[in-house]
């Protein structure tokens, strides 16, 4: 067989390759496989010729060859990738191919292709995952850390996301709540009860509200640390508003309408604001409907009667009566003591050597445990163990606290003296239910049930409002 002949042949087996494995490929649907293989048979073509042309190196003519190949040469083009191959050049002259540098062999290009398409599959089954995990990640959103969101208002807790539904809970202003799905005007929450429902989504806050509370105290320290040692930064009145955090120890941090930020203690500040009471002093005094003289006249208070305070208004003052009648006097008559008793208890009988033997006798009884309806040394309540002391002095005294408002002789706050006897409320009501005995020094010794214990006990920080003050000791 001559060069030409043996030429023309190799060419020939070649192009049938080409056009067989590229149809089996777009058969199977798999253009990319198809380009590939055009292009690795391509790769074929020119190494094969290679060879030929090597094994006929003697001869001239092939040392630059010109290839036409009349329908022989199935050629690839751009638009393979997505599935449509040319047709079968005719009669088209090429130009002049330039032999590769370097030239692989038919089993590298196999390799190198079968790699590239490896890798190629995974990228698609990489792109493949990437909704499943996008979707594992959304789910790990919602099953994961809860959401916490806060309570802005009192508010009701429902079944369903209506005011038509059951009611299953109240919330508080400040409270912690797991929140979940929105619908409508509700939001799906759940409280640290582990109680389930709707509460209007209007009132439900990503950060919590200011908590605001009062303080009970006639007078409070506000300290720079949670500790009596600490810097005395001011002082507050009962009555003032503050606004409050998180509690340490018997202190509770507190932030005051001036911005003073500081420590009071926990127990004198309370959620509702309690009654602040003063005292007429004048002869006589009306209340108006309004803060003005030129308003009507609703009622006429006399000297040393007690109101319960609201607010001042320019020079006037909002009251309420001891008969519930609120109106306006004016501010500079109503005063925090009552000048009508300090007058007449100025001049009263006091013995100081009976009033430190009374004392004394009481001191020994620290410790005892608190029992109520006790009378004895082997447990006190308050008022038994105040009746106690005093019968050791030949002094009758009542057995109930709630009858001490009418023992002795009424004397007022700056006139206390050692061995005078206290009357306090319990529970913020203004209602007598405890009492003690003062020893001086703005302390008092007194049986305490929140103590289990007989104990000295300071005025400045006792929750209990003073609700008067009685003199036994003459």
């Amino acid at each position: 067989m001559g060069n030409s002949t043996l030429v023309k042949r190799g060419t020939e087996i070649l192009v049938v390759l080409i056009v067989a494995v590229s149809g089996i490929a777009l058969i199977s649907g798999n253009t990319r496989y198809a380009g590939a293989t055009a292009n690795l048979m391509s790769s074929a073509l020119l190494c094969e010729y290679n060879n030929i042309k090597s094994m006929s190196s003697g001869n001239n003519r092939f040392k630059s060859v010109d290839i036409s190949l009349n329908n022989d040469i199935t050629y690839i083009n751009s638009e393979a990738d997505t599935g449509n191959i040319s047709g079968i050049t005719e009669n088209q002259s090429y130009p002049q191919v330039t032999e590769p540098t370097v030239s692989l062999s038919i089993k590298e290009e196999t390799f190198m292709v079968n790699a590239a398409d490896s890798l190629t599959e995974g990228k698609e089954a990489g792109a493949r995952q990437e909704p499943d995990l996008a979707s594992e990640k959304d789910q790990a959103d919602i099953s994961g850390e809860p959401v916490y969101k806060y309570i802005t208002d009192t508010l009701n807790v429902r079944k369903g996301p209506s005011v038509d539904t059951e009611k299953l809970a109240t919330v508080s202003k400040g409270d912690r709540v797991q929140s979940f799905d929105v619908e409508g005007e509700y939001i799906r929450i759940k409280t640290s009860d582990k109680i389930e429902g709707y509460v209007l989504d209007a009132y439900v806050s990503e950060s919590p509200p200011p908590v605001y509370k009062y303080i009970s105290a006639d007078k409070l320290n506000i300290r720079k640390g949670p500790s009596v040692e600490t810097e005395k930064l001011g002082t507050l009145e009962k009555g003032n508003r503050v606004q409050s955090f998180d509690v340490e120890g018997e202190y509770i941090k507190i932030k005051t309408s001036g911005n003073i930020e500081g420590y009071v203690l926990a127990q004198y500040v309370v959620d509702s604001l309690p009654p602040v009471y003063k005292y007429i002093n004048a002869d006589k005094l009306n209340v108006r409907k309004g803060p003005s003289a030129e308003t009507e006249k609703l009622a006429t208070l006399t000297m040393g009667n007690r109101v319960q305070f609201i607010e001042k208004q320019g020079d006037w003052a909002l009251v309420i009566t001891s008969s519930g009648i609120q109106g306006y006097c004016l501010a500079k008559y109503v005063v925090s003591e009552n000048v009508s008793i300090s007058r007449s208890s100025a001049n009263l009988a006091y013995n100081d050597d009976k009033a430190a033997a009374v004392i004394e006798y009481a001191k020994q009884f620290l410790g005892v445990p608190y029992v109520y309806g006790g009378s004895t040394p082997k447990g006190f309540d308050c008022s038994g163990f105040t009746q106690y002391v005093y019968a050791k002095f030949n002094i009758k005294v009542p057995r109930s606290a709630k009858e001490y408002a009418g023992v002795g002789i009424k004397v007022d706050r700056t006139n206390i003296k050692p061995g005078d006897i206290l009357l306090f409320d319990r529970y913020n009501d203004y209602t007598l239910g405890h009492v003690g005995i003062y020893i001086g020094g703005n302390q008092f010794i007194h049986a305490s049930s929140s103590k289990g214990k007989v104990v000295i006990g300071n005025l400045s920080r006792y929750g209990g409002n003073i609700l008067g003050i009685r003199r036994v000791i003459k």
